[in-house]
């Protein structure tokens, strides 16, 4: 799935941002305004979207040990 999803987001790059034609700085942004514009179709843009959200949970991780972050959980 990655690559087609670097694929997509290659294509919105160059047909898109490089263009001006698609001007979001969010991917949130840049898909919607792509799919207005016909650059990635339906299919294209719920795909990037999920992939989009499954890289946003696997970054947004806010569960840590303290011996995880370096700090001494006695001394807290």
């Amino acid at each position: 799935m990655s690559e087609a999803a670097e694929a997509l987001e290659k294509r919105i790059r160059v047909d898109g941002v490089k263009t001006g034609r698609v001007t979001a700085l969010d991917l949130a942004g840049r898909i919607e305004q792509s799919l207005q514009l016909g650059i990635i179709d339906d299919f294209e843009a719920a795909s990037l979207r999920d992939y989009d959200a499954k890289v946003m949970e696997l970054v947004n991780v806010d569960d840590f040990a303290p011996h995880e972050l370096g700090v001494d959980a006695g001394k807290a």
